[in-house]
């Protein structure tokens, strides 16, 4: 039998809702406000599906319908919710979880606690990690964000600054903006104050761990600083910064993303897309329509491919058939300029 998530119930009791009622986006926004539940949790708890909701974002329908009968059957779903409840939680980011309880929340979802460990972050490399926190840590596993304590900062000041400073100016070398050295320095310092707190209580039996996972974490600050500041900057503020969405998306996803390239050259004078003519030309100005898709925060890139591809009527392995063709014209058209 499958567990009944007390948030879930909670949320429709006092809300009123009902399996299959027509919602909008406001009202949605309302129940996230009142709920204090982000707006992407609560689509995710009352079965919404991603293009669904894209559809009600984008003004594309009006309403859509809630799936309360929604069978979250799949680990990454029940792992999800897990978070999502215990987020909620007056507790929440103050307390350590012993294995033992960590079983118990997983039983009540029917699944076990290695499923959880796996599923609970993107990167399968944390996996080990949590693990290794399981196993080590005596306080147990800590879950939620908190900062990093003051007397961790005193103990690594000097190394911590420096490793600030060395991946600064690595990015800034990156993005040929030296200049920024300070302002990039500031984002990392701001980065590990604001979410080193769950790294350093997990690794209290090895305080060397940390300070590699720093690392890593200050480099993607740095880069999703910067791609904040392409998305808000105007087309002046991206030359003279030397911004490259291609190379942007490079460091995060090692495949060729052609929304961000067009996204890069829509405003300037070069047209490279000048001489795509056919089904390519639409494909490109259904890419434009939905750029926005591939920039949201934690885009689902294959999901935006599928949408683009359902506008057009085609499927996403024919789309991605000629997206392959776009990116050597427009690789091509750059080599002459």
């Amino acid at each position: 039998m499958q567990y009944k998530s007390k948030l879930i119930c909670q949320i429709v009791k006092e809300n009123k809702l009902f399996n299959r009622k027509r919602v909008t986006l406001v009202f949605l926004e309302g129940i996230s406000l009142k709920q204090k539940i982000s707006i992407k949790d609560l689509v995710f708890i009352l079965g919404i599906s991603k293009v669904s909701f894209y559809y009600l974002k984008t003004n594309y329908q009006k309403t859509t319908f809630l799936n309360l009968d929604k069978d979250f059957n799949n680990t990454k779903d029940k792992v999800n919710l897990i978070k999502i409840e215990l987020e909620h939680l007056p507790e929440y980011g103050k307390r350590f979880y012993s294995k033992a309880q960590l079983k118990y929340i997983c039983s009540k979802n029917n699944i076990t606690v290695d499923e959880l460990l796996k599923n609970l972050h993107s990167n399968p490399k944390h996996y080990i990690y949590n693990k290794l926190i399981l196993k080590n840590n005596k306080n147990g596993f800590w879950i939620g964000q908190v900062s990093l304590s003051n007397d961790f900062v005193i103990e690594n000041y000097d190394v911590l600054n420096k490793k600030c400073i060395q991946i600064a100016y690595r990015m800034c070398k990156y993005y040929r903006a030296i200049e920024r050295l300070d302002e990039f320095t500031s984002v990392a310092w701001e980065k590990l104050i604001e979410k080193g707190g769950i790294i350093e209580k997990n690794f209290q039996f090895d305080k060397n761990i940390p300070l590699g996972i720093f690392c890593i974490k200050i480099k993607y600050a740095i880069v999703e600083y910067q791609r904040k500041l392409y998305k808000d900057s105007s087309r002046e503020q991206i030359i003279n910064t030397n911004v490259n969405a291609a190379e942007l998306n490079s460091i995060g996803d090692d495949r060729y993303n052609p929304a961000l390239v067009l996204e890069n050259k829509l405003s300037e004078k070069i047209d490279i897309t000048s001489n795509i003519d056919g089904f390519n030309k639409k494909i490109i100005d259904a890419i434009k329509e939905n750029i926005d898709m591939f920039f949201v925060e934690n885009a689902d890139r294959f999901e935006a491919l599928n949408l683009i591809a359902k506008t057009l009527g085609i499927t996403k392995k024919q789309l991605e058939q000629n997206l392959d063709e776009i990116k050597k014209i427009i690789l091509e058209n750059q080599a002459m300029y």
